[in-house]
């Protein structure tokens, strides 16, 4: 009733193909260079992006120089879509080719054990906590959906691997200093997966242009509330798919389906 009173199931027919179309694009949002009549699928794009640029960086692997075929898949990613003419292609194949370079830094950190204590000087950690929060600050135009480096491709890269450094080292230090804070933490990480989709859906199914007009009258600033909002809305959405029958429920959490599973083998022994 509530998604009717926002004419979310207006024309079913018309909004089945909508989505259905937009499922197998694949856009994140409405792209230059994509089909007009197309529209975007939101946050799934990031899924897409991840897959290609899994299968991309383990094919860059099978080259003699991985780093380089990286940089040039990168390369060609970026400048398809920012180079007329633009073309956006389905399944977001190009946010994969920019991610491709990312998960290979990343790769690097980790065979370089940079998050082991004493490998890099505390004062680097200084620096680069505060060199992410200026690029934030006073930058912070990079739009991965989009492949849009809106502040100079190495800049926006520096920052953003800047901030993934600072965070992941923030929780290797948190959970020494507070172990029980990161057991909760870690308790929200592994809900990773339901809380995302669900995020996804509220995106879709909640009117934000007319909740952010109401909330333009309120005292509080437009953007905390509605961070608000989002929250108490995925968080909402994820609880009511946690109580849902397990054949459900146990899609995204692995350990309802394992309890699930343990029980079907349990009554199918001989007693």
């Amino acid at each position: 009733v509530v998604l009717g009173a926002f004419g979310i199931w207006a024309a079913p027919a018309e909004q089945l193909r909508t989505w259905v179309t937009a499922a197998l694009y694949g856009a994140g949002g409405l792209i230059p260079g994509m089909p007009a009549s197309v529209r975007g699928i939101g946050a799934i794009w990031f899924l897409l992006a991840m897959f290609w640029a899994r299968v991309l960086l383990a094919l860059a692997h099978r080259t003699p120089y991985p780093i380089v075929a990286v940089i040039m898949i990168f390369t060609v990613g970026w400048a398809s879509a920012n180079v007329p003419p633009l073309h956006w292609l389905p399944l977001s194949v190009q946010a994969g080719m920019c991610a491709t370079l990312f998960l290979e830094i990343g790769l690097q950190m980790r065979r370089g054990r940079v998050f082991e204590p004493c490998v890099v000087p505390a004062a680097m950690w200084v620096v680069i906590t505060l060199l992410w929060l200026w690029g934030t600050a006073f930058y912070g135009h990079l739009y991965m959906v989009s492949n849009t480096y809106g502040d100079g491709v190495v800049l926006d890269i520096v920052v953003g691997v800047c901030g993934t450094l600072a965070v992941i080292k923030a929780c290797f230090v948190l959970e020494r200093v507070a172990p029980r804070l990161a057991r909760h933490l870690a308790w929200v990480g592994a809900m990773t997966l339901p809380l995302f989709c669900m995020h996804n859906l509220e995106l879709i199914a909640v009117p934000w242009d007319a909740v952010d007009a109401w909330l333009a009258i309120m005292p509080l600033p437009v953007w905390i509330a509605e961070f608000a909002l989002h929250v108490l809305a995925t968080a909402t959405l994820t609880g009511a798919l946690r109580l849902l029958p397990r054949a459900v429920s146990g899609a995204f959490w692995p350990s309802l389906r394992a309890a699930r599973d343990t029980r079907k083998g349990a009554a199918r022994r001989p007693r």
